[in-house]
């Protein structure tokens, strides 16, 4: 009797306990699931912010390119009335270099834009000019007097002619800040110096440092442009490893260790080569070679009488721009007519004779680029340009299958629009 108890005992108990083991099982599937479900969740929570992380971004790039447009707009008559007033004035008069005040702030306001500009995806070629490296050095003490202590001197030993380097001044600019900086970060808080020092150098100076096979044979000369603080100074075993991404002798959280990583990108994507020397409680040397751009593109250079046949017709929806390209083409009896619409370029096109279109890319009613490509074919000797802010990927797109000759950035002048048509057909011809 006992036993029969037991055994139903047993087996009630084996029985609560299958129960128990099926209704746990059962909760952990459910446990599971509720897992798997908050995890997509967080999956689909983290998708949500990064569209939104990249509309938001998207939103910016169409702002800043707006904005970079419009600028530039009101550019181009500032620094044109004031190269106009220049050309006519006394060199020696208070008028002139009121003039030429008026023109270089708006340099600097169109390098202002350019940085701008690179906030926009849109902005998908980084663009080159010639570059006055003396006029860059200057600038760029400029910013770092704002930011040197006053136990540190700023010295500039340039030994220069006027020469230009192709490139990108923004990028460049860059470069030598970040150099600047480190270098008074290295000097700290006592006395030192910061020197910077620019000379033409031949091309054997850089091929008695680096391998000869590193050396492009396209240049030979070089603005060197050295960087000297008398600060802290590096070991050699430090100094070899300063141009690696993430390495930075700075404390923990005051450097990235990027600086110098993308400065020396910068400047092999301009052609040139970055050094350095360093002595440990001595101080540092940063040397910049950079190709001399042999050929000066100044607007002052530029030689009108060849052009006097060619008819231009200009088309921008912003009046002062038009007015300022007559007035500047004028000067030099060279003939341009102007228009705001569409409409009007295509009328002017089918009734008179003209060698080149001068197009802004934001023209009321479509693009630029999308008139050229309706009117390709239809007029072979026409050489058709973008005025444009930033050089995006339909224009670059445009240029490279020969729906446009080319592209101008703003603010325009008569000169650089003259000179970019020079280039259109002289490509052209050599076809």
């Amino acid at each position: 009797m006992r036993s029969s108890a037991v055994a139903v005992v047993l087996v009630l108990f084996t029985g609560m306990m299958f129960r128990l083991q099926r209704k746990n099982q059962r909760s952990v599937t459910k446990i599971n699931d509720l897992q798997e479900v908050n995890e997509a969740l967080e999956e689909l929570q983290k998708s949500r912010e990064s569209l939104a992380h990249d509309q938001r971004l998207q939103l910016m790039g169409t702002l800043t390119g707006g904005i970079a447009h419009e600028f530039n707009n009101f550019l181009t008559p500032i620094t044109g009335y004031a190269d106009l007033i220049m050309a006519d004035a006394d060199p020696e008069s208070e008028i002139y270099d009121n003039a030429r005040e008026i023109s270089e702030a708006a340099e600097k306001a169109r390098d202002v834009v350019k940085q701008i500009s690179s906030m926009s995806r849109k902005n998908v070629e980084t663009v080159y000019d010639a570059v006055p490296v003396e006029s860059l050095i200057e600038h760029t003490c400029k910013l770092v007097e704002t930011n040197c202590p006053k136990q540190v001197r700023l010295r500039q030993e340039l030994e220069l002619h006027g020469e230009n380097v192709l490139g990108n001044s923004t990028q460049l600019q860059q470069v030598l800040l970040n150099i600047c900086i480190n270098g008074i970060h290295a000097i700290g808080v006592g006395e030192g110096s910061l020197t910077l020092r620019a000379k033409v150098v031949p091309r054997e100076e850089l091929a008695a440092r680096i391998p000869e096979e590193k050396i492009s044979d396209d240049w030979q000369s070089y603005v060197r442009v050295s960087v000297t603080d008398t600060g802290c100074g590096m070991e050699k075993d430090t100094l070899a490893h300063i141009f690696e991404p993430f390495f930075t002798t700075k404390k923990q959280g005051e450097g990235t260790g990027l600086g110098l990583a993308l400065a020396e990108q910068i400047i092999s994507t301009h052609r040139g080569h970055i050094l350095a020397e360093s002595t440990l409680g001595q101080g540092t040397t940063f040397d910049i070679y950079l190709p001399v751009l042999e050929q000066q593109r100044a607007r002052e250079q530029v030689q009108w009488g060849v052009d006097h046949k060619l008819r231009i017709l200009a088309a921008d929806d912003n009046k002062k721009v038009l007015n300022l390209l007559e007035k500047d083409f004028g000067r030099f009896g060279l003939e341009v007519l102007t228009c705001s619409r569409r409409g009007e370029v295509r009328t002017l096109l089918e009734t008179q004779p003209f060698d080149a279109l001068a197009i802004d890319e934001s023209l009321t009613g479509g693009s630029g680029v999308e008139l050229c490509m309706s009117i390709q074919g239809k007029y072979p000797a026409l050489t058709r340009i973008v005025m444009t802010s930033i050089p995006t990927r339909e224009i670059v797109d445009a240029r490279r299958h020969g729906v446009i000759d080319g592209y101008i950035l703003k603010p325009v002048s008569a000169a650089t629009l003259l000179e970019e048509i020079r280039a259109c057909r002289r490509s052209e011809k050599q076809k």
